[in-house]
């Protein structure tokens, strides 16, 4: 789910909608499937299992018998965890069943396709797999993983439209994202992952009860990034999309302060709090401050505008110091306008203070 925030000139009032974009799956009791499904014995190995569900979907049965599941059934109950154990790039099952057999240790998943043939399967595959190499193609070689991440990020962000109403097909998969470019925040969080593990980079799926997100594993721990919540659905007056970078690796300790952000369900990650420091976005592009200072502050925006940037962003490592921010956006905005006026930037502007993050940010027409 994404934060739905009104940030123009003249209103500044905070708006949250809450739709719980997950599914819980629960057991139920499939009729007896006779010999319609396939069966298979993966002698207690959980990624064997997966392994036969999605051979099960790639080839659009109608459903299969586990024996020996191994803990496959862990990841059931919710179907981001489900689908992530299985392949991000799964998009044609519109919805699964299960129930598990603890005597007889085996587990009965039925299927059931948005797609009524392996030709038409076929032929989505290929479109978005078309998108995604077209993305992939920006990234030049021996590109960094964060390097690699920012074009991932400011690609997906460019080219998805955040899907509000939650009524449009395929929000919640890669399809979606990549073909249709409409996606709710699980469809952000499964292309991302999608792309960066093609580059090779352990990239996974974490949510909270609202919303979803993604982790890029390290050798030196996990840090978080938030392609949906990065993305302000606003444009600069050229029709170009504004692009954050509030939710660029951070560790998990501070994500986890935001709201939407409290991790459940089985991939709940580790942590890496030294490492966001040092890849944190505005760490690395030297638009992070200790303390607010008005003068290193305006130095920092009449850098970026000078550089060209429609954003202009800045955060603190004492969050309270956005308040010092927000102050700017009191009289009319007057403290505001003087300020981007003295960089020589007289058009209009919305703003987004992110006090959990310690951000403020500058959105320029």
């Amino acid at each position: 789910m994404k934060r739905l925030i009104n940030y123009t000139i003249v209103i500044s009032a905070m708006f949250f909608i809450i739709v719980f974009t997950f599914s819980i799956s629960d057991p139920v009791n499939i009729p007896d499937p006779g010999n319609n499904f396939i069966d298979v014995d993966t002698n207690g190995n959980t990624e064997r299992a997966f392994s036969a569900v999605y051979y099960a979907m790639d080839n659009l049965e109608p459903g299969i018998v586990i024996y020996n599941p191994g803990n496959i059934k862990d990841y059931c109950k919710y179907t981001s965890d489900f689908y992530t154990a299985c392949d991000y790039r799964i998009f044609w099952c519109d919805d699964y069943k299960w129930t598990s057999y603890t005597e007889e240790d085996k587990i009965m998943f039925k299927f059931s396709y948005c797609v009524n043939s392996k030709d038409e399967l076929k032929e989505m595959q290929n479109e978005a797999d078309s998108e995604k190499n077209a993305i992939l193609s920006k990234i030049p070689a021996g590109a960094s993983t964060w390097e690699s991440a920012k074009i991932i990020h400011d690609e997906l962000i460019s080219l998805i439209k955040f899907e509000g109403t939650y009524t449009e097909d395929h929000i919640y998969n890669l399809y979606g994202a990549l073909v249709n470019k409409s996606a709710a925040c699980t469809g952000y969080a499964y292309a991302f992952s999608n792309l960066m593990n093609e580059l090779g980079y352990n990239t996974y799926v974490v949510r909270s009860p609202e919303h979803a997100w993604n982790v890029v594993s390290t050798e030196n721990g996990d840090l978080h990034i938030d392609c949906t919540w990065d993305d302000p659905d606003t444009y600069d007056s050229n029709g170009n999309p504004h692009i954050k970078y509030t939710y660029f690796f951070l560790g998990k300790d501070e994500i986890c302060d935001v709201e939407q952000h409290g991790i459940t369900g089985i991939n709940n990650s580790g942590d890496a709090s030294s490492l966001a420091k040092s890849w944190n976005y505005h760490k690395m592009q030297g638009f992070f401050l200790e303390e607010y200072d008005y003068d290193a502050v305006l130095n920092i925006f009449r850098d970026q505008y000078l550089n060209g940037d429609k954003v202009l962003t800045v955060k603190f490592a004492n969050h309270e110091n956005v308040e010092n921010l927000e102050e700017w956006t009191e009289n009319r905005f007057r403290k505001m306008k003087e300020a981007l006026e003295s960089i020589e930037y007289f058009g209009s502007f919305t703003w987004q203070s992110e006090p959990e993050t310690g951000t403020f940010n500058i959105f320029l027409k």
